[in-house]
């Protein structure tokens, strides 16, 4: 009598699914992709479309990430949003809460197609994964989506078509990663205009001072974009000038949370988030101002800001001259 061990298992489902991808037979136990539909093209699966496929069978994430660690293929992200509002009809369970989109690789085709012809045809570039990824909106805004990612992208669709389907899903949080954004956030961003969102996430875009003071255009009365947390890190060129113009607006009063990591903020930008710490109106409850570049005497009149501000819980002013010493050696702090 002979008796199949799970390793001896897993082999051969691995055997079964390379036999796929090279004959295109297969078997009753591959999981096959869905049908064509005209949400994608008639080109092949990958096989780690394939197998994201068969988890999606055992399961329908919480949290969907769509990136080339998983996906290799426009026609793998396509399918797999498909299988999983399926999946979760089928089932009759909540879709994913959380959708993640990259980061998505920039080679000019995957090997796991086996042939040099297929290679050429199919393309893993980040825009193909961007406009695959619009193409599939009229399934992803129905879910109850909380959390919105997008990072680390070339964004080859039109910003004010992609930034309509974001505002259709209305999610509570939105981050806008490493998306190079400069001189064209508020494109994306327009469709925003009387919504209300827990966090933007805007870090690594190179954005600037005038990017900023366009963006503030959302914060008026005829837009109301209502905005209780902002991450503006790791844009280097947004200083002071843009914190002044920020702590006058109308988000001012709205911002719990503030994170100006990496941007030129200065000791002047120090003293201005001292006063407005002091201010009744002041309702920040986490600051971070990772290496902003405060200097010693911003680094001390924030501290002593946050020693009397009542709604303030989390300050992190991380490398910005801790390393002078005894620099917390003031009567005003103590």
């Amino acid at each position: 009598m002979k008796i199949w061990g799970v390793a001896a298992s897993r082999r051969s489902e691995r055997q079964r699914a390379d036999a796929v991808c090279q004959t295109g037979e297969r078997p009753e136990d591959v999981p096959a992709p869905p049908a064509p539909t005209r949400l994608r093209s008639e080109r092949p699966l990958s096989l780690a479309g394939l197998r994201a496929l068969s988890r999606l069978r055992r399961e329908v994430p919480v949290d969907l990430r769509l990136d080339n660690q998983d996906l290799r293929c426009a026609e793998d992200l396509c399918a797999v949003v498909e299988a999983c509002d399926r999946e979760a009809q089928r089932r009759q369970v909540p879709p994913p809460k959380t959708l993640t989109l990259g980061p998505w690789g920039h080679e000019p085709g995957c090997s796991c197609h086996g042939t040099l012809e297929v290679l050429r045809e199919t393309s893993c570039e980040a825009s193909e994964a961007a406009e695959a990824f619009m193409t599939t909106s009229a399934i992803w805004t129905r879910w109850p989506l909380r959390s919105i990612c997008l990072c680390e992208l070339r964004l080859s669709v039109p910003l004010e078509r992609l930034g309509a389907a974001l505002a259709a899903a209305a999610p509570s949080v939105l981050r806008l990663q490493h998306l190079s954004l400069r001189g064209t956030a508020l494109s994306l961003l327009q469709a925003f205009a009387g919504h209300e969102l827990e966090l933007l996430d805007l870090s690594g875009n190179a954005l600037t001072d005038d990017d900023f003071e366009m963006l503030l255009n959302l914060a008026g009365p005829k837009s109301a974009l209502k905005l209780h947390g902002l991450i503006l890190s790791c844009n280097p060129s947004i200083t002071q000038v843009s914190l002044q113009q920020l702590l006058a607006s109308e988000w001012a009063s709205q911002l719990q949370l503030l994170d100006l990591s990496e941007c030129s903020i200065g000791p002047s930008g120090a003293l201005l988030l001292g006063n407005f710490l002091q201010m009744p109106s002041s309702v920040l409850r986490d600051l971070c101002l990772y290496r902003a570049g405060i200097g010693l005497e911003g680094l001390r009149r924030l501290v002593a800001a946050a020693a009397v501000c009542s709604s303030l819980r989390a300050l992190d002013v991380t490398a910005n001259a801790q390393r002078e010493h005894h620099w917390l050696e003031d009567s005003d702090l103590l």
